[in-house]
Order: structure tokens, then C-alpha cells, then sequence
């Protein structure tokens, strides 16, 4: 519908389009006001206008001089031209161009608030004090997202079990049906390593507990006290330190990791790495012109890093590619670069002939079911803590912490640690 209030723009390379010209004299008699952009200025439509913009270019880009090419170029920006001039008439502001694109960036940004994604009531999963850990995990599973508030009798929040303190729990040995799995603490007071009952086994009302107040949580001992102490000077570990023990675990500030990712990890000489999801936290961010761009973790770098300079090789292989990481890889050191690769395993048998590495050497950290044809061949299969949930169960290790947020240092770290050389990398400036 148009009012004597609107103002008509039509555009016609050659003035003279019939589907226009049957236009005007309706648009005249309702005394609307008419711009045309034509390249001709004694056209049918130029005549006719209020306004006459001429967009005439000197000959069109097609080799053939028929496809409009450089006219349409022309008359688009003239349109910009024409809509940056009316919002600056106007006063539009960036609160107006968000009430008109909600879903958009800015609209977000302006628009939204915590209430409107906020959970709240029964929304929020929660268990009892003296819940179980199989109640937990249901609870979690109910309400789908990814944990569980612990609340005394009057609802008050006590502490917080995530899926990630599950995964903790199985790495003590803990499986079993029925397991208290939070106990009340004094929130002043740093909380006590479980209790062993001998055999690797862990008590059930030993399992960690976590107080939202207290901010910490307990981490299992590693069953030989000289064991432990070595690990934390960041030696090598050998299998009489800890009494021919199967179930003896390593503690490190990443938690305990068992005696088998010691021993695997100890035999690294190649760190292969995903880039979304394990180098960068799966995101990518799209500009208006269709630029990629992607976050990369300061803490990982500096891990890749220590891990070169210490005589592991670093490599990359990624699906995609783009040249942000190649000047990643530059800046880190990183020369062995395998991007857009949709059969990944290629990729590492060339990578392992070229630097005469065998399979067992090499440690693969990945995030998604491509990744798995390669970590099936390696010495040491990597996930990060976010990875697809069918690629979990059949890594090696899952790292505690999320990719693109220090999960490839704590790998780094812990190969370092398994072949004595964490010291060597401490406080180096890279």
C-alpha cells in the first residue's frame, strides 16, 4: 500500500521499463514523491521524477558488453548512499535496527536479558543432601543440563555435582549401584582426600563432595605416598615406586590418571592436534563480509610450546582451513600442518612416514567422530572433556578441562610430567 506520506525509489538501467512507466501516473495523482536512478537522463522515468539520480558507467564489465554488471554495481551503491542518508535524516538508532532484527547480533546484545534465558523453579535440577549418586546422574539426565544443584531441607544450595564430577568419580574406581555421593562439610574448611579400604578401592561414602562456599574439591590420593611426591616434582615414575600396584594412580593438579596413561604417555614423541573443538572451543564467529574467525587459548599455546622445546613434535590436522591457523602454527613453531582434510588417517600416515614415528609414539587429541579412525591407531587416544559423547568411551584419556580452554596444555603437561620433564619446562619464556 502506498500513501501521499511514502516516497517511491525505482530503478531502471534504461529508463524506460514498462512495469515502471505504468506506475507513475498512479504515483503522480496520489502526489507521492518519486526518485528514479536510470543511467539515461532523458528517459520516460528521469523525465517523470521528482528526483533524478544518474548512475551511467562508460561501458558494463561482461566481456560481451550485454550482462548488467558495472550499471547494477552502480545503482546498488547509489541505494546505500540513499538508506545511509535517510537513517541519518531520521535518527535511527542501533535500538531501532535491533527491534527490527531480534535474532540478529545486535539484537541479541540490546534485546536480551537474563530473564528471558534464565532457568528458575523446578527448572533447576536438584537432589537432597542425602541423595544418591544414581539419583544424581537421573536428575542431571531429567533436566538436561549438565548438573544438578545439592540443597539441604529449606532448599538452600549446599554445593553442585556436574557430569564432569561424574566422569571424576569413575576415574577413583568407584562403580558401583548405589553410592552416597555428597556429605556436609564445614564451608570454612578444606575438605579431606577420600579414605582407601584397601585394593584401589574407594569407600563409598568417600566419593568427592562439593560446597559451593568452601570453592574446592577433593581430589583422590595416589595410594603411595613416594609415588605421589614424585609426580608432584614432576619425575618419572617407575613401576617399583609403586609396588607393583595396577590400581596405584598418579596425582597431578589435573587429578589422578592411572598407571596404563603413564606408561603410554611416557612413549610420546608426536602430539597430533584437532583445531574446532580442541585448539578452539568449536565456535565460529562470521562477519558481514563473510570473514571466519575463531579464539584460540594463550594456555595452550604456551603448553605446545614447552612440549617442543622438551623434544615432542607437534602437528596439526583439521578438516577445514583457513589461514588464521596457518599464522597460529607459525607463531607457535608448529611445520607439520594437514588442513582440509576429509580422510584424516591419510594425513597421519603420511605424517608418521615422514618423520619415521611409529603409532605406538604417538598421542592424537580430538573431539568428533572424525577423529576416531586415527585415534584407533595411536599409542595414546586423547578427548577433550566437551567431545562428542559417542567419542568419550573410547579414548584413552578425557581431559578434565573443555576444548579451547586449556585442554591441550593439560595434555601437554601430563606428557611432560610422564617422561620427567616437566621441570625442564617451568618458567621458560616462550
Amino acid at each position: 500500500m502506498v500513501t501521499p506520506q511514502d516516497v517511491v525509489i525505482a530503478l531502471s538501467n534504461s529508463g524506460e521499463s514498462n512495469e515502471i512507466l505504468a506506475l507513475i501516473p498512479v504515483l503522480k495523482r496520489q502526489q507521492v514523491k518519486l526518485i528514479c536512478i536510470t543511467s539515461r537522463p532523458e528517459s520516460s522515468m528521469a523525465r517523470a521524477a521528482d528526483i533524478h539520480l544518474c548512475v551511467k558507467v562508460p561501458k558494463e564489465a561482461c566481456p560481451l558488453g550485454l550482462a548488467p554488471t558495472s550499471s547494477t554495481t552502480a545503482a546498488l551503491v547509489m541505494g546505500d548512499a540513499l538508506r545511509v542518508a535517510l537513517l541519518e535524516a531520521r535518527g535511527f538508532t542501533a535500538e531501532d535496527f535491533a527491534l527490527s532484527h531480534p535474532g540478529g547480533a545486535l539484537g541479541r546484545k540490546l534485546l536480551l536479558r537474563v530473564n528471558d534465558i534464565m532457568h528458575t523453579g523446578d527448572e533447576i535440577p536438584h537432589v537432597g543432601l542425602q541423595a544418591t549418586l544414581r539419583d544424581a546422574l537421573l536428575e542431571i539426565t531429567r533436566k538436561n543440563l549438565g548438573m544438578t544443584a545439592i540443597c539441604d531441607d529449606d532448599m538452600n544450595i549446599i554445593g553442585i555435582f556436574t557430569d564432569g564430577d561424574l566422569r571424576r568419580v569413575f576415574d577413583t574406581g568407584v562403580d558401583m549401584p548405589r553410592c552416597q555421593h555428597c556429605r556436609r562439610h564445614d564451608p570454612g574448611r578444606y575438605p579431606h582426600p577420600p579414605r582407601h579400604s584397601g585394593g584401589g578401592c574407594v569407600k563409598p561414602d568417600a566419593i568427592p563432595s562439593y560446597h559451593l562456599r568452601a570453592g574446592c574439591r577433593w581430589r583422590p590420593s595416589a595410594g603411595c605416598g613416594t609415588y605421589a611426591r614424585s609426580a608432584a616434582r614432576g619425575r618419572s615414575v617407575s613401576k617399583e615406586k609403586i609396588m607393583n600396584n595396577a590400581d596405584a594412580q598418579l596425582a597431578t593438579c589435573y587429578g589422578p590418571v592411572s598407571q596404563a596413561f603413564v606408561d603410554r604417555a611416557a612413549k610420546i614423541r608426536l602430539l597430533i592436534l584437532d583445531v574446532d573443538g580442541v585448539l578452539s572451543d568449536g565456535l565460529i564467529y562470521m562477519g558481514n563480509h563473510g570473514e571466519e574467525l575463531k579464539a584460540f587459548n594463550v594456555r595452550d599455546g604456551y603448553g605446545i610450546r614447552c612440549a617442543l622445546t622438551s623434544g615432542i613434535e607437534v602437528a596439526i590436522i583439521t578438516g577445514r582451513k583457513a589461514k588464521l591457523v596457518e599464522d597460529r602454527c607459525q607463531t607457535l613453531g608448529i611445520t607439520h600442518l594437514y588442513q582440509g582434510q576429509s580422510d584424516k588417517l591419510l594425513a597421519f600416515r603420511d605424517l608418521t612416514d615422514k618423520l619415521h614415528v611409529r603409532p605406538e609414539e604417538v598421542a592424537y587429541i580430538g573431539d568428533d567422530l572424525i577423529d576416531w579412525p586415527v585415534m584407533a591407531e595411536v599409542g595414546l587416544s586423547v578427548a577433550v572433556a566437551d567431545a562428542h559423547p559417542l567419542l568419550l568411551p573410547r579414548a584413552n584419556y578425557v581431559t578434565r578441562i573443555n576444548g579451547g580452554r586449556g585442554a591441550v596444555r593439560e595434555v601437554c603437561d601430563l606428557l611432560l610430567l610422564a617422561q620427567g620433564k616437566l621441570d625442564e619446562a617451568k618458567g621458560q619464556s616462550i
